[in-house]
């Protein structure tokens, strides 16, 4: 009997489905020679983290913690501790089925190395829980000399270091979501030869007794000098996709999710086989999936939101690919990308941050987008002004217009011819964040 353990529930589910094992249990699925069973993470924690931490504590060290502390598991995680050790000791073989990656390679060997085991165990890596990757990685288990040289039986401080770090930097950034301190820069209006732009401070403000008296001084002064002007042809190259830190930021920035919503919402698009494994560094496609490019493009032509765009990309033919993947080994994770399951029954939240992965996955086929940089500095008395705008000559991968282009940086809007010495009227300012 060949015994999996997964990550959890859903895992278990999916790979029970894939090898046909149709008894569900409590705690497990069986059938065709498989039982399938999954662990808490929290059940991982209790297993030498409770032991430890309280050989550390010492009431002279910690006055304001109420003793004596112990470290308890809930009953129902002892339960499933036990039935894994009872499952691995009557196994002939173990699959490691956890979250493909360090992380999961150190929750199993916890266990393994718990219960003493000593049966043959294999790991099999699964990138998305889409049907045919879950068969892929069944029928190619690999050795389990191939992780020796990551982990080791006593990996227990790596694990825990590794884990909490993850956890306390999740929480600390959504902390720090809400706690930079408030700043302020000057927004300048002018109108020349009929066209409307705008420039923005250098300087920021802190202190609103500072910003009051630059504006009394601005509004003073009535006018602004033109003191630079450069102008650059670029070729702006199409994004890569997404590693997981680029989906925190764009999310952060687009949608206002925190980093714990990022990390949840990502986690369900997973087990929901809508899209391949979030916790990536990597921002390349990896070159053995480069042949699904064309079935992803079939799966968002079906959505209202991308038809079109698909449509459009027909046009470029075998120039999608181009300097977008890499020659990657079995363990390599492609960059963040969707899978061609169709989305359904998604919450707003999830849909978005769907649309921004289906997004960036339409953007990284493109060409370059040719353009013009425009660069203008003004002087008002001692403040400097800065107007950035770009002028579009070939659109390339910004032919894809929508709420998925990011304008921050420089946005693209027209300008009066300039001259340097110029002097240009300001007609009203405001303050902005």
């Amino acid at each position: 009997m060949i015994a999996v353990l997964t990550e959890n529930l859903c895992w278990a589910r999916e790979i029970a489905r894939v090898v046909g094992a149709k008894e569900r249990n409590e705690r497990f699925f069986k059938g065709n020679g498989h039982e399938i069973t999954w662990m808490p993470g929290q059940m991982v924690d209790g297993i030498k983290k409770g032991e430890s931490f309280l050989k550390l504590i010492r009431e002279e060290n910690h006055p304001n913690l109420a003793l004596p502390f112990l470290f308890e598991l809930d009953s129902e995680d002892v339960k499933q501790l036990e039935f894994i050790g009872s499952l691995f000791e009557k196994s002939s073989e173990i699959l490691n089925a956890t979250e493909p990656s360090i992380y999961g390679d150190l929750k199993f060997n916890l266990v393994y190395n718990h219960f003493s085991c000593k049966n043959k165990h294999q790991r099999i890596w699964i990138r998305t829980l889409v049907e045919d990757d879950v068969q892929k990685a069944l029928e190619n288990p690999i050795e389990n000399e191939s992780f020796c040289q990551l982990i080791n039986p006593n990996a227990y401080p790596d694990y825990f270091i590794l884990w909490d770090e993850a956890r306390i930097t999740t929480k600390e950034s959504a902390l720090n979501d809400n706690s930079k301190k408030e700043s302020f820069q000057i927004q300048l209006n002018h109108r020349k030869s009929y066209i409307d732009f705008q420039s923005v401070s250098d300087n920021r403000w802190t202190d609103k007794k500072q910003l009051k008296k630059a504006i009394t001084s601005i509004e003073r002064n009535g006018f602004a000098e033109v003191l630079k002007i450069t102008k650059q042809n670029i070729s702006e190259p199409s994004p890569l996709l997404m590693n997981y830190e680029d989906l925190k930021l764009e999310s952060r920035f687009r949608f206002g999710f925190s980093t714990s919503e990022v990390f949840d919402l990502s986690k369900r698009l997973f087990e929901k086989k809508l899209i391949t494994y979030p916790f990536t560094r990597n921002r390349y496609y990896v070159q053995t999936r480069t042949n699904e490019i064309s079935d992803l493009l079939y799966t968002l032509q079906l959505n209202e939101s991308f038809k079109d765009i698909v449509f459009k990309l027909k046009n470029y033919g075998p120039n999608l690919t181009r300097r977008k993947s890499v020659n990657g080994n079995l363990l390599e994770h492609s960059g963040l990308c969707i899978t061609m399951k169709f989305p359904e029954g998604l919450t707003i939240k999830e849909q978005c941050l769907y649309n921004l992965i289906a997004s960036r996955f339409l953007e990284s086929l493109l060409p370059n987008c040719e353009m013009e940089i425009h660069k203008v500095v003004l002087v008002v008395g001692q403040y400097k002004f800065q107007i950035a705008a770009k002028k579009i000559i070939e659109k390339g991968w910004r032919g894809l217009q929508g709420f998925f282009i990011n304008e921050i940086d420089t946005p693209i809007v027209p300008l009066p011819e300039l001259q340097k010495g110029d002097e240009v009227k300001i007609y009203n300012l405001k303050v902005v964040n």
